[in-house]
């Protein structure tokens, strides 16, 4: 019967070298063979031994595979908890400047003499063929100058703080709410063509108080 030698110590795989022992006495074997059922029994233990080998084979890379991913993953996970660099600190300059720029829409330049009387964050803006345009996002209120009593309604756009909005009360327009949120707001312009705008608040209480406000102001205004 064919018996393969011990495995030798040299580096290269060890299936390797089973598969040249193997073929080398199955070679032998056939040479000195001299019946059928010799060679039956010989392909047989041939076929078996080349299937063990193979086998073995797989089981080595499997494992080699498993224990790569391993090491891999244990690196990655301790890459990973490697904490990353602070980021620079900035400037005096830098600061200076973001604090300018978030306040912008919160100053209140020209407005030393005057209360306010309604506030609420709303969003402006006038329908261009059937199309909203926005005129502006941010604060909106309405002011009243403690000595005359005028009274404007004023939007500054968010971050910027450019004027959005910045409109008296006008004594033949009605100010009243439109579709729950809205404050139906008629503007003149600067060549004296009335514009219609919409202001629309988050809650329809907002609105209402919005519309009572711009009524009562102006009631006062024409009994002054």
């Amino acid at each position: 019967m064919l018996s393969p030698e011990a495995d030798s110590p040299n580096p290269r795989p060890r299936q390797f070298h089973r598969v040249i022992r193997l073929n080398a006495a199955f070679n032998a074997y056939v040479a000195g063979a001299k019946a059928h059922a010799d060679m039956t029994e010989a392909c047989a233990y041939y076929a078996k031994e080349m299937k063990a080998i193979m086998a073995e084979g797989e089981v080595n890379r499997t494992t080699k595979r498993k224990s790569d991913g391993e090491v891999g993953g244990e690196s990655a996970a301790k890459r990973a908890k490697v904490p990353e660099a602070p980021a620079p600190a900035p400037s005096d300059a830098e600061e200076e400047e973001k604090e300018e720029t978030a306040d912008l829409s919160t100053q209140r330049v020209g407005e030393e003499n005057e209360d306010t009387v309604f506030e609420a964050r709303a969003k402006a803006f006038t329908m261009v063929d059937g199309k909203e345009k926005v005129q502006g996002v941010g604060q909106l209120r309405v002011l009243k100058h403690r000595e005359t009593g005028v009274v404007r309604v004023l939007m500054r756009q968010d971050m910027s703080g450019r004027l959005a909005l910045n409109a008296g009360l006008l004594d033949k327009v009605k100010y009243e709410v439109a579709n729950k949120k809205h404050v139906v707001f008629p503007v003149l312009s600067e060549g004296g063509k009335l514009e219609k705008w919409w202001i629309r608040v988050k809650l329809e209480e907002e609105a209402t108080r919005l519309a009572e406000v711009l009524e009562e102001e102006k009631a006062r205004k024409g009994g002054n």
